[in-house]
């Protein structure tokens, strides 16, 4: 949890006894408190004289990283509390009410934000108005007076002008309003709109598990962007992960949640930090959570209308592939796999031919077991067809099913010149398989072989001693294992260990994979492999208690060194 780094606050000298008041003084024993006569802002700026200091060159940045070391803590009248959003311009955003417990209440950083300077340069402070009777007041008030003109509820955002969770283990602001909104007979028909960056949900949840009842009239709304950006353009705030698992926690006690991705930067890499992004939500809400709390019921699997439409290549000029699928869904259904949600059927697609570009030199094949498929001898004629044209670069991006394989369907491989020639060694139900099916290829010609190899898994033989059996029986073979780590798909923050691993061996792993060898893939190298990994499943689990221990000793020394 992100924490608010005030070195001053200045108190009204009205509400040096409140009751709120003191509790927020209480958790800020180390700093200078100065008692204001007025709440003037002139006031504040003559009794902070590190305003005078501000570096001309650069005085907005100087204000406002002074502004975010600054509280006041004082009273607002109830037109400062509530005020209707207008709308202005193209904006055409729904009537709704905001409520402003906190001015420029918000420490975060984030560049892009009108809040880093807009009131700063009038109100150079972050201001708690502690008069909190009157904020209720004001709220009945203006439902009253929507109520009396269009016979409806009235929404309330609690976001416009501030971060709503950011201060909340400070202010307690949630304990306040969500039950005033879950128990005022006036606001029956209205809703409180929470909008925030923060993880800060501690209050929220403890509230939902006193009263279920409480949540009934409250949305939280978290704002999201892809985690590179959100790293480099919302500087303090909790990263999108973080985010997503408090947004999950409080769904899970009864909460309506609201997801919001703003805002939409395009940068480099944007596609990817998007589509990561939306796959990370749906990893976190999952269908049925969906339709529950919204009454929609999400569309799972394929989208048929989408299947039928060849992919537009002008959107990727310089892609050098095209990309399909001959098939979709898997037979085999594995417990660890997530196609079997994704995709719950094997379907062969006949058209697949019309996604390919002629113009490119290559495809790139998506299937999930393109041997199951009963079209695979005229498919392979198919692509017989493509390389006569130019097209000779062929990659079964997923792996082919080593089962499967024999020495008829090799020399029918052979002939379209599959590179890589991708296979995995999941679990003991492909051992003997495997090797067989790499040592056939290596018959007919095949040298770029690669073998992914899961572990971490939930699967009763996924122990370190069979990952090492597995990965050595592919390197003895002179193939290249692809270790892939098991996360299951609702696992938001990644650090999911199995019961048969810990995280000594994960990150050792992890690193020998990454200084010891390029792209993750453990090469040919027999000698390399004894050196790095060892000549048993013991000195496998030596060597790498070595690397983490030696990774923790480096951390250490720069850790006294910082």
């Amino acid at each position: 949890m992100n924490t608010f780094n005030i070195d001053s606050i200045f108190i009204y000298e009205k509400v040096k006894n409140d009751k709120m008041a003191k509790q927020i003084i209480s958790q800020f024993p180390n700093v200078k408190i100065e008692y204001i006569p007025d709440q003037l802002p002139s006031t504040i700026r003559k009794r902070e004289y590190r305003f005078a200091k501000i570096n001309t060159n650069n005085k907005n940045a100087g204000i406002v990283n002074l502004a975010k070391k600054l509280l006041v803590i004082g009273t607002a009248s109830r037109n400062q509390f509530v005020e209707r959003f207008r709308n202005k311009l193209d904006c055409l955003c729904p009537g709704f009410y905001c409520i402003t417990p906190l001015n420029n209440g918000c420490y975060y950083s984030c560049m892009y934000c009108y809040l880093q300077i807009t009131y700063r340069g009038v109100f150079p402070y972050i201001k708690i108005n502690v008069n909190l009777d009157e904020l209720k007041k004001a709220i009945i008030d203006a439902v009253k007076k929507e109520w009396s003109l269009n016979n409806r509820g009235s929404d309330f955002n609690c976001g416009e002008k501030l971060d709503s969770l950011s201060f909340d283990n400070y202010l307690e602001l949630s304990k306040i309003l969500v039950p005033f909104f879950a128990e005022t007979h006036e606001l029956e028909h209205s809703t409180l709109l929470m909008l925030t960056k923060s993880d800060n949900v501690n209050n929220l949840i403890n509230i939902a598990r006193e009263n279920s009842n409480m949540t009934k009239n409250t949305v939280l709304s978290w704002s999201l962007n892809a985690e590179e950006f959100a790293q480099k353009y919302e500087i303090g705030s909790p990263s999108p992960t973080k985010r997503l698992a408090a947004a999950k926690k409080c769904q899970d006690v009864g909460y309506k949640i609201r997801l919001r991705i703003d805002p939409l930067l395009i940068l480099p890499n944007w596609r990817y930090g998007y589509t990561k992004l939306v796959e990370d939500i749906f990893i976190t809400f999952k269908p049925e959570y969906i339709k529950e709390k919204t009454g929609i019921e999400p569309h799972v699997g394929l989208l048929r209308g989408a299947e039928n439409c060849s992919p537009d290549y002008s959107w990727f000029p310089n892609l050098s592939y095209s990309i399909t699928f001959t098939t979709r869904g898997c037979p085999r259904r594995c417990h660890f796999c997530a196609v079997r949600k994704h995709e719950p059927k094997f379907i062969v697609k006949e058209n697949w031919v019309e996604d390919i570009d002629i113009t490119k030199t290559g495809i790139i094949f998506w299937d999930n077991n393109w041997l199951a498929s009963p079209n695979f001898e005229k498919d392979v004629k198919r692509l017989m067809k493509f390389r006569k044209i130019g097209i000779t670069q062929i990659d079964f991006n997923q792996g082919l099913d080593c089962r499967l394989i024999n020495e008829d369907k090799v020399k029918l491989l052979s002939q379209i010149k599959i590179k890589p020639l991708r296979l995995a060694f999941d679990n003991s139900s492909e051992d003997g398989y495997i090797q067989k099916a790499i040592e056939l290829a290596q018959k007919y010609g095949f040298k770029d072989i690669r073998v992914y190899v899961l572990y971490n898994s939930n699967d009763n033989h996924d122990t370190p001693e069979y990952f090492y059996y597995r990965i050595n029986e592919i390197n003895k073979l002179g193939a290249l294992a692809y270790p892939m780590r098991y996360r299951p798909i609702d696992n938001i923050n990644g650090q999911y260990i199995s019961d048969r691993w810990d995280k000594e061996l994960l990150r050792a792993l992890k690193l020998s994979l990454m200084f010891y060898y390029t792209k993750g893939m453990i090469t040919k190298n027999r000698k390399a492999f004894e050196n790095i990994y060892g000549n048993n499943a013991q000195e496998f689990k030596d060597k790498l208690y070595k690397i983490y221990q030696k990774d923790k000793s480096i951390k250490n020394k720069k850790e006294n060194v910082d």
